[in-house]
């Protein structure tokens, strides 16, 4: 069924167009209504490798971006296929360490613990507030003398880290993760299940929602430029993007 009251605004549109039209073809100049609200003001945005000078009569803001990478990140499908078989690895070295400790320091198999790997690459005790410091201190000497572990703990370390900086930035993209705060951000205990109660506990503890809630989210505020430099706007909000960097 015909739309009516489309086809009569259409209408009532062509013809006030058409002498516009027929007037620029006979070189007269089109009629305009002197009584026409003035237009929005408008920005065109024009991308180019040369950032926009500071004109000082308006603010110019931009999306934090990540860090151009000192080396080359694969696809994320690829690190995550790889970061599964890690995994796998991992908790079969966790079992085999749980079986020695076992042997070795009883009275810390049934305390709660998780561990993680530092900036040097070696395994430190997290989650751990119930081991006193010496526990504490038996704990990571058994952990780090596990090679197995603490090759594949590592590994893990260095695909999840290399997922991050692969993703867009609205997605895990927008985390900072390295060895600097990995121990304070993922749980690798947590994130092969121990000690989980419930589902919902195994599921709070993989590595990415870890990251989701504990992350350092270096890469999702906004930039404006100060000055002809890009400077961090915490305070910034928003009300519409129309264009991204």
């Amino acid at each position: 069924m015909e739309n009516m009251g489309m086809s009569t605004t259409l209408s009532a549109w062509q013809s006030k167009v058409a002498p516009a039209g027929q007037a620029a073809q006979q070189g007269q100049p089109p009629l305009i209504r002197l009584d026409a609200p003035a237009p929005e003001a408008s920005v065109i945005y024009h991308p180019g490798s040369e950032d926009p000078v500071d004109r000082g009569d308006f603010d110019v803001y931009q999306k934090t971006g990540r860090p151009a990478s000192n080396y080359a990140t694969r696809a994320e499908p690829v690190v995550l296929a790889e970061l599964g078989a890690v995994q796998i690895s991992l908790a079969s070295a966790y079992t085999d360490f749980q079986k020695a400790l076992a042997a070795t320091d009883p009275d810390l198999v049934e305390k709660n613990f998780g561990f993680s790997v530092s900036q040097n690459g070696h395994l430190v005790a997290v989650n751990a507030g119930s081991l006193s410091q010496d526990q504490i201190q038996r704990l990571e000497t058994a952990l780090n003398a596990s090679s197995r572990l603490v090759k594949a703990a590592n590994s893990f370390a260095r695909l999840s880290m290399e997922f991050v900086a692969a993703s867009a930035v609205y997605e895990y993209g927008k985390f900072h993760l390295d060895l600097d705060n990995y121990a304070s951000t993922i749980d690798l205990g947590r994130a092969l299940g121990v000690g989980a109660q419930s589902g919902q506990d195994r599921f709070n503890g993989q590595w990415d929602i870890q990251l989701w809630r504990n992350g350092e989210k270096r890469y999702d505020g906004w930039e404006k430029l100060v000055d002809g430099q890009w400077v961090d706007a915490p305070e910034y909000q928003p009300q519409s993007v129309v264009a991204y960097r």
